[in-house]
């Protein structure tokens, strides 16, 4: 990291900079909703199968992210390494790890559709699938090898 991770910090007392970190400030307040919402609902269609849990446990969610975003503004304190820290790792999850599961699981609902309940086996995998988890494995070797 240089001298000024934050670009407008390099200009002192420039009003037109100070207008400008406002507006980067106001769209990143405006943005935040459009990030957590979908990102909670996917974790909790994942994780619990459903998007929605009920308002009070949707308000603990986002709570409970937003703090764990303050802290890791905190202990990373520098917009260059937190940018170098979430772009290989988010990057990785959507590229090659959610579309992996995905794909897993159209694929698995498409052969319980059109095989018979007692021809099809829960253990059985598609190439399709098999090719879905080595994209999703790779995902997560190359999400590792990102962070180390």
């Amino acid at each position: 990291t240089g001298k000024y991770s934050m670009i407008l910090d390099g200009f002192h007392n420039d009003k037109l900079m100070m207008v400008a970190g406002a507006m980067i400030s106001l769209t990143n307040i405006l943005k935040m909703p459009l990030i957590v919402l979908p990102f909670r609902n996917t974790v909790n269609l994942i994780l619990f199968g459903k998007q929605e849990l009920g308002l009070a446990i949707s308000a603990v969610e986002t709570l409970l992210l937003l703090l764990l975003i303050y802290i890791l503004a905190k202990v990373v304190g520098d917009l260059a390494l937190g940018l170098e820290l979430s772009g290989p790792t988010v990057g990785v999850f959507v590229c090659f790890i959610l579309p992996g599961m995905l794909c897993f699981k159209s694929d698995k609902e498409k052969w319980k559709r059109f095989l018979p309940m007692h021809s099809y086996d829960a253990d059985h995998y598609s190439r399709t699938q098999i090719t879905a988890l080595v994209v999703a494995m790779l995902g997560v070797l190359m999400g590792l090898a990102s962070i180390a």
